[in-house]
């Protein structure tokens, strides 16, 4: 089978899209021998040859070369706009002859027939409309459009499916759920190990990017308020949009000297940091998975997680719940996420088994499944 597949997300910097098509892509490659895929790009991303994440993608999961990439050097933001208003023309001039185009980003150009296959990772910009940058508020009239074109739809959780057949009217039995796996490049060599940081001192992790969905606002009143633990806080990954002033805050606050915002990490640092965590912290507003608690778990590293959006679904009894509106609920969390030896053991063995149901091939082989429907 020969299938298209939107590589776009796989050239920025690597946050939860980005993992998602890069992870997805080695699994296809290397659950199925005959599987030919035509990556395409659009947008003004950096060029493959910098990329070296992507290289190996491109070689193929063994090396054959079974995946070339097809480029449209024109801001992401004016084509899509422009291509859904004109319609014209068909994305096979982008790729050529699909037995189905996945776009795994929420969008599908314009197709000959109806054979795309669409991840809607979540349906934040429809029902948190106040979380998102106006170009992402603009997917409340495309998804529609794409949807149109589209034989199945995947999502991650069985809570974003049931959201896109209700708020969508997409037909439920085209909704496939693929839950995502864990990366291994993202998890320490070793088991890990709650001890300290360079400058010996225990501490907290978070990571994501730096947007008003994470709730990190009330993530530092929290951690103002458990300050007599003596924990620092990481608050790691790209600085987003729309959020206050983080670190402004942690001086009102009086904790500036222990919160530090690295910035985005490569994968074998986000590792290191995850080695030493005493807790990892993920109070976030809505989510539509929840891939960094889930390998946080697999670190063994005990999490505290809002109950908010899939994040219940997906890593069930395994974390310390927080009602993500409640400041005082997140540092009660905290408190006992960090204090309770016997709740922390048993959140991490709980962990351990909760993320043994969660492996990139399985979603390989339903996202083939997806596939095959949509050739059909």
């Amino acid at each position: 089978m020969r299938i298209a597949y939107d590589a776009a997300p796989m050239l920025n910097p690597r946050t939860g899209v980005g993992q998602y098509a890069a992870a997805l892509l080695d699994a296809l490659l290397a659950t199925d021998p005959q599987l030919e895929v035509s990556l395409f790009a659009v947008g003004r991303q950096p060029a493959p040859a910098t990329t070296s994440e992507l290289s190996a993608a491109l070689r193929g999961a063994s090396g054959d070369g079974r995946a070339t990439l097809r480029r449209l050097r024109i801001p992401a933001r004016l084509v899509v706009a422009a291509w859904e208003l004109a319609r014209y023309p068909r994305g096979e001039v982008l790729f050529g002859r699909a037995a189905a185009v996945h776009g795994t980003n929420f969008w599908v150009p314009p197709l000959g027939r109806p054979n795309g296959v669409v991840t809607v990772h979540d349906l934040t910009f429809l029902l948190y409309p106040e979380f998102c940058t106006p170009q992402v508020r603009r997917y409340r009239w495309i998804l529609p459009q794409v949807l149109k074109r589209c034989a199945v739809v995947l999502t991650p959780s069985e809570t974003v499916a049931e959201q896109v057949s209700s708020e969508l009217a997409f037909p439920r039995d085209r909704i496939v759920v693929t839950p995502e796996g864990v990366r291994r490049s993202a998890l320490p060599a070793a088991p890990a190990t709650p001890d300290a940081r360079r400058d010996g001192r225990s501490y907290l992790l978070f990571t994501g990017a730096r947007e008003p969905r994470k709730n990190l606002a009330r993530l530092l009143r929290a951690f103002a308020d458990v300050r007599d633990l003596d924990l620092d806080l990481v608050v790691a990954g790209p600085a987003g949009w729309g959020s206050e002033d983080l670190r402004a805050r942690t001086v009102e606050l009086g904790i500036a000297e222990r919160v530090e915002f690295p910035g985005y990490l490569s994968d074998p640092a986000l590792a290191a940091l995850l080695a030493g965590a005493r807790a990892f912290v993920f109070p976030s507003l809505y989510e539509g998975f929840g891939l960094p608690p889930l390998e946080a778990m697999a670190a063994g590293v005990p999490v505290v997680a809002a109950r908010a959006g899939s994040l219940p679904e997906v890593l069930g009894d395994a974390a310390f719940w927080c009602d993500p509106l409640d400041v005082a609920s997140i540092a009660a969390a905290i408190r006992t996420a960090v204090t309770d030896d016997g709740l922390r053991a048993r959140a991490v063995a709980a962990g351990h088994a909760r993320v043994a149901g969660y492996d990139w091939a399985d979603t390989a082989r339903l996202t083939l499944g997806a596939y095959e429907r949509a050739a059909e």
